[in-house]
Formats: structure tokens, sequence, C-alpha cells
């Protein structure tokens, strides 16, 4: 499914159990929801984590950051 970030420069910042922060990037939505699952882990209700930040093309962005924690979430 097309939408407005692929082609994009996406990165996000994921905190995850005891404070280590992680850097995701991806090109897609998808790309992205897949590498941030990656890092926290298969089971994403056991493991504490937060999206802190998300970027498009390097610009804060609230609408990936949302569309992020959504697609985490289930």
């Amino acid at each position: 499914m097309l939408n407005s970030f692929d082609g994009r420069r996406l990165e996000a910042v994921v905190e995850v159990g005891g404070g280590s922060m992680w850097t995701v990037t991806a090109r897609s939505l998808d790309e992205l929801t897949r590498n941030a699952q990656d890092i926290i882990g298969s089971d994403l209700t056991k493991e504490r984590y937060y999206v802190r930040e998300a970027t498009v093309d390097g610009a804060f962005s609230s609408e990936l950051l949302f569309d992020l924690q959504a697609r985490l979430r289930g």
C-alpha cells in the first residue's frame, strides 16, 4: 500500500527496555515498522518500548510518529 512516506528517508528513535536507544531507518512505513519490530523483539507485549522521535527527510513528523506507534501496537 503506497502512502505519503514511501520513497522518503524515514528515521525513528526507539527506546527499548532499560533505556537503550536505537535508530531505525527505512524508505517506507512498512519497512520502518519491520525494522523497529526487529529491534524491539517479536513479543511486543512483554518488552517495554517507546518511539521517542520520528523524522521524514530529516524533519520531525508527528504523523509518522503516530502511524508507527499504531502499527507497533497492532
